[in-house]
């Protein structure tokens, strides 16, 4: 295989060839912002909109920032925060209204009880100019993350969900576009201090469904399952669309078992099949995605302590893949995490998304020697290089067995938390960052990216 060094990394994926041409050809590794990271808790986090790239990023000097891609621009940086506080968790989610703008939704890591938003001045908004100065809004309790979505069937209202009141799951509205907010309403009710916290992945059909995929809090302090719930017509629903609670009587009541369904449930029994459980293991939800109408598809990572010593180096995660087959979440263990990405955070790991126009295709970040050899799940080496490199695996039923392809190999430094940009038409796209990333505050990467379409090469 022939490999081309770019910048840092080296691209190890062929990429489909013009049928004139004699050889294949490897895609540029294009750098978007020489400077930038994320958390995996805003989304959308990067849109394509008019054939436009959109893509929010925390910046090294504390800044939050949005900037804008397209192959005859290049790059600009469109807007930067009023404030400095330099963590990935302030990363921008992004939403394409219903009348063409663009609004931006991001906040600080607990630190303020506001969280921010601009909105675009025009449908195209390709310059600093197109877009609106900062605003705030005081919702009452320290705020963290941001996801956006509008409803068409609601008359365009949107919610915006995030971290706020005891640390939990809230939910504000907007009716007028992102001019006004309402008053915070918790989501998902749980502990009575800021040590409970469930974590919460999102999306939507952006007419009259929203989905949740939320575990029963952080990993590091609580035995996680994870639990899948959606939100249609006023009420509050289990994936199977039993009904579970009124829209209206928000909070649900997590420790009164109000739950989704289970889609990984938390066991330290012995098992024999890692498809089920890891003994032990502490899920994190990663992504989900609503393809069809009834069959949502997640990914998420579960982490055992302590497998290979005594250190916290040697606990290991694993991803999985689930899908709803109309009556059970079918759920499979399908590669190596590799370690921790630092101490203090043993949960988070390289990363991994779902490309959210076909599901069967999955993107992740690991740094195990052999991500793919799924029958131990004790003796899990590392690579020689330690760095984490990103593989593409395609499935053709469900989830049960993937092919495998690398996207980056040999790199010289990390490649983390991919994530394929919403809208992109068939025309397959992924973005991450690349550097050296030693916590949530300290990192020192840039935000690269890949347009071209992936061939079948596979492990």
């Amino acid at each position: 295989m022939l490999f081309v060094a770019l910048r840092s990394c080296t691209l190890g994926v062929f990429f489909a060839c013009n049928a004139a041409q004699s050889a294949v050809t490897q895609p540029d590794l294009i750098t978007l912002a020489t400077d930038g990271a994320w958390s995996w808790f805003n989304d959308p986090r990067a849109v394509f909109h008019n054939g436009t790239l959109y893509f929010g990023h925390c910046r090294s000097d504390g800044k939050s920032a949005l900037s804008a891609y397209a192959p005859t621009r290049g790059s600009t940086l469109l807007w930067t925060s009023t404030w400095t506080e330099r963590d990935d968790h302030d990363n921008p989610g992004l939403l394409p209204m219903s009348d063409g703008r663009l609004l931006a939704v991001y906040a600080h890591h607990g630190t303020t009880s506001s969280f921010n938003y601009r909105i675009s001045l025009t449908t195209n908004p390709v310059s600093p100019a197109d877009w609106s100065a900062e605003s705030s809004f005081n919702n009452g309790a320290p705020a963290t993350y941001s996801n956006p979505y509008q409803l068409s069937a609601e008359r365009g209202t949107i919610y915006d969900f995030l971290r706020a009141l005891n640390f939990n799951p809230t939910v504000t509205t907007s009716t007028n576009e992102g001019k006004n907010w309402s008053m915070p309403r918790t989501l998902i009710r749980t502990g009575t201090n800021s040590t409970i916290r469930p974590y919460v992945k999102y999306c939507s059909d952006y007419i009259s469904r929203i989905d949740f995929l939320y575990t029963d809090g952080h990993p590091n302090r609580l035995t996680n399952s994870l639990y899948h719930m959606y939100y249609g017509d006023g009420a509050l629903h289990h994936t199977d669309g039993s009904f579970l609670k009124s829209f209206a009587d928000l909070p649900l009541l997590h420790d009164a078992s109000e739950r989704g369904s289970i889609v990984y449930r938390y066991s330290d029994a012995p098992s024999i099949d890692p498809n089920d459980h890891i003994p032990a293991g502490r899920a994190f939800c990663w992504e989900i995605v609503r393809p069809t109408a009834n069959h949502p598809v997640c990914v998420f990572s579960v982490r055992r302590s302590r497998v290979t010593g005594t250190h916290w180096y040697d606990d290991r995660i694993y991803y999985y893949y689930a899908s709803w087959t109309g009556s059970r979440w079918q759920k499979r263990f399908i590669a190596h995490a590799g370690r921790p990405l630092y101490d203090g955070e043993n949960d988070y790991a390289g990363g991994i998304c779902l490309d959210p126009e076909n599901p069967n295709v999955v993107y992740i970040s690991s740094n195990a020697a052999k991500p793919f050899s799924l029958t131990n799940t004790i003796q899990i080496p590392l690579s020689d290089s330690g760095h984490y490199e990103i593989f593409r695996g395609v499935t053709t039923n469900a989830g049960l067995g993937f092919n495998w392809t690398t996207v980056t190999t040999n790199s010289a430094m990390d490649n983390l938390r991919p994530y394929v940009p919403r809208n992109h038409a068939k025309s397959p796209a992924l973005i991450w960052f690349c550097g050296t990333y030693s916590s949530y505050s300290r990192f020192n990467s840039s935000v690269v990216g890949i347009f071209a379409n992936p061939s079948s090469e596979s492990h």
